[in-house]
């Protein structure tokens, strides 16, 4: 006979018999997991469980319910012992006759705000038992952050400027702020307040620019007619152990499934017995059809279950679900209130819309090596920041970030070597297309992630796709004058190897230009020695490259103007400064095709708008 629960008997018997094993906790990940369980492994099924368990949810609910009294308002012990703790290191710091009393404050915000960082998560790790907690852990409401202020205490708060105030703040809410400490609050929370009417705003600009930047990106055909050439590779490398690949088609034969396997939570098992932590799969950032749109393939399988359709426009799909997130992210001050943590943290909805719309002055910017060599020295400027020395190339760290590269340390040109937020245009100008998109997604995900935002690595993918994808010309090349700025995905497919190419090994390619795109690099791509270990990496033995860079150079347009430097006149209109698109479309003798990927053209045509344009798709999609 075994021990159990009515509880875990009904979960028994709503859910599949393999999907829940008895005494499982479905806390906030364990009901995620859960669910992609189900999603993966009883997709027909889905629907009719998620009801059942519903049904449980609702039943538990009315009969039980979920109350609290007094004593969980009670102020933990190890909140108790925090305060001591800060007491006696403040007596330390105020008692120093040495500290000026600008470093005095700096000295109270950073002991305080250690302690803070370090309560945050320990309230709910050692009140397990209390209503307050388990509805935290259930994922139903509220977060770590609401219950430390409950019963724990801001102990710091942020004034008007985002900056700490030098004021302990030892009471919770449950005890009651004494008036000083209410007054050090009502800074953040009048901001939280503005910034709770205005973030709205904030929110909906960045999701337009989303779908701005995405709004082409069509699935136009399944997968290319053309057989991929012997011995050719190309596909995204990414961490086994993300779970975003599942959904991913594979770009490579391994672990004894064959490119375009789906990846399942099984395969991705088999694929890790070879002992591999990486994996190249199929990605809107790798590739593409020759009218620009998608391959069904390179999306994978998303929200249906299946392929991509026809027409679908995936893209707007991803730009939709992270809009919704950067919605939240502009009212995160607001529910934040103004509590300050025990560090500088360069994230939230300020970085994320730097990240989008690439300024010429970023605030908080990391720096990026221009040039490749080895770290010569490291000084600290008397002034404020620090000198980093790349061979002689001085690069300047500013005040407040710290370098995070050591003497005699190798770097490559767009590299970072200091704390900050990545600059994409950095990455892109040093790294190409290929690369540069897929650090973009990397340090993108981290801001969201860091904003306390999940996404999924796949839609960034997508939006990446939308958003890097330009080049400039440096020189004459057929149609295309210096200054031109055209879509590198036109390029790639139109592209002819120039005269004078080589097909060399990868060894023998170093500073050498890549002439034909392979693995996620892109035409124009310098191979560099973190290049050359890619290559290596994944069995490439021949790539074809040149020893003059192309006649373009990778070029990041800010989220705000790319739809700008779209080749179709009258899908330019779907950004800002009409009067300048149809005064140089007149000037130069535009011509709009009325059968682009955009919804723009299309529209213009009045009550044929939906009925005609999806023919020639059709007729392509194999």
């Amino acid at each position: 006979m075994r021990e159990t629960t009515i509880g875990q008997l009904l979960l028994e018997n709503a859910l599949p018999p393999e999907s829940y094993q008895p005494g499982t906790e479905l806390n906030k990940k364990g009901v995620k997991k859960l669910f992609q369980h189900l999603a993966n492994n009883h997709p027909d099924q889905y629907r009719h469980i998620a009801q059942r368990l519903n049904e449980v949810g609702s039943t538990a609910a009315y009969m039980e319910g979920t109350s609290f009294d007094i004593d969980d308002f009670k102020t933990p012990g190890i909140v108790l012992e925090a305060r001591h703790r800060i007491r006696k290191k403040l007596a330390r710091v105020l008692s120093n006759p040495t500290f000026t009393p600008k470093q005095r404050n700096d000295k109270i915000i950073e002991v305080v705000g250690d302690e803070s960082n370090k309560l945050l998560n320990a309230i709910v790790d050692n009140n397990r038992s209390n209503p307050l907690t388990e509805q935290i852990l259930s994922g139903a409401r509220g977060n770590a952050v609401a219950l430390k202020r409950l019963i724990g205490g801001d102990l710091l708060y942020l004034n008007h400027r985002d900056e700490p105030i030098p004021l302990v703040v030892e009471s919770s809410y449950s005890e009651g702020l004494k008036p000083a400490e209410y007054w050090a609050a009502t800074y953040g929370a009048r901001k939280g307040l503005a910034e709770g009417k205005l973030g709205v705003g904030k929110g909906g600009y960045l999701s337009k620019l989303l779908n701005q930047l995405s709004h082409k990106l069509m699935v136009t055909a399944i997968d290319s007619p053309d057989e991929m050439p012997e011995g050719a590779v190309r596909g995204l490398p990414v961490d086994i152990d993300d779970n975003d690949n599942i959904g991913a088609l594979l770009a490579e034969n391994i672990g004894g499934h064959k490119r375009n396997t789906i990846i399942t939570p099984k395969v991705l098992a088999d694929i890790k017995k070879t002992g591999r932590d990486t994996l190249l799969i199929r990605s809107p950032l790798v590739g593409g059809p020759p009218d620009g749109g998608l391959y069904a393939r390179d999306v994978g399988i998303r929200e249906l279950g299946r392929l991509a359709d026809l027409g679908s426009l995936p893209g707007l799909t991803a730009a939709q679900a992270a809009g919704e997130r950067l919605a939240q992210t502009a009212l995160s001050s607001k529910h934040a209130g103004g509590v300050a943590g025990g560090s500088k943290t360069i994230g939230g909805f300020p970085a994320i819309e730097q990240m989008i719309n690439v300024p010429k002055h970023y605030k908080d910017g990391a720096t990026h090596a221009q040039v490749d060599g080895v770290v010569t020295n490291i000084e600290e400027n008397p002034l404020g920041g620090w000198h980093v020395f790349v061979g002689n190339e001085q690069h300047f760290v500013a005040p407040g970030l710290n370098p995070t590269v050591k003497r005699w340390d190798n770097v490559e040109a767009g590299d970072m070597i200091s704390e900050g937020l990545p600059n994409p245009s950095e990455f892109v100008k040093h790294k190409g297309i290929g690369e540069g998109s897929r650090q973009f997604v990397k340090h993108f995900l981290d801001v969201f992630k860091g904003a306390g935002m999940p996404a999924n690595r796949r839609n960034i993918e997508l939006l990446t796709r939308g958003f890097i994808n330009h080049v400039e010309f440096d020189e004459d090349y057929e149609n295309w004058l210096p200054g031109d700025v055209t879509s590198y995905s036109g390029i790639e497919r139109n592209w002819r190897v120039r005269d004078r190419s080589q097909l060399v090994k990868p060894s023998s390619a170093i500073n050498k230009y890549l002439e034909t795109p392979v693995l996620h690099y892109t035409i124009g791509t310098r191979i560099t020695p973190s290049v050359l270990s890619n290559l290596n990496k994944y069995g490439i033995k021949q790539v074809t490259v040149h020893d003059d860079p192309p006649p373009f150079s990778p070029l990041v347009v800010r989220g705000s103007a790319s739809v700008s430097y779209d080749d179709n006149w009258l899908t330019r209109l779907l950004g800002s400064q009409q009067q300048k698109v149809l005064l140089t479309a007149a000037r130069q003798g535009d011509v709009a095709d009325m059968n682009s990927l955009s919804y723009v053209p299309a529209k213009a045509q009045g009550e044929s708008f939906g009925k005609d344009w999806p023919t020639r798709l059709l007729a392509d999609y194999k």
